[in-house]
């Protein structure tokens, strides 16, 4: 329901001027002699307390929020970079490359006997 609904149901067109001001009336706002007033100023400063308990609330929590946040940026700022990571992934594929292109060197350089060397004899 739109609020010119809401207005057209509480004021009819034929006689908005007199139902205007029975409303008004009875909802407390302003003309009479003040008859239930400290009842909803007492109901005010209730809600205003809760706000106010509330917002010290919020208050603390976010500086706890802003804590954690500083300590999790610190920790993050030691974490390798993007750029790192990629650098040393393409280090790792190309040498795992060369030893796909050059395997069979690699495999006769495995097989070949070692050299032996003997020691020279010694001389009294």
């Amino acid at each position: 329901m739109s609020e010119r609904d809401a207005l057209r149901h509480l004021f009819p067109a034929n006689d908005a001027p007199s139902n205007l001001r029975s409303v008004l009336r009875s909802r407390g706002s302003g003309g009479g002699s003040g008859d239930g007033m400290e009842p909803r100023v007492a109901h005010l400063e209730a809600g205003v307390a809760h706000l106010e308990r509330d917002v010290s609330e919020l208050r603390t929590d976010m500086r706890d929020v802003r804590d954690r946040l500083t300590r999790l940026e610190e920790k993050v700022s030691h974490l390798p970079s993007k750029g790192f990571i990629v650098s040393v992934v393409l280090l790792a594929l190309a040498v795992i490359a060369g030893m796909f292109a050059f395997q069979s060197q690699i495999e006769a350089l495995a097989q070949r006997p070692a050299a032996v060397t003997t020691p020279a004899p010694a001389t009294p």
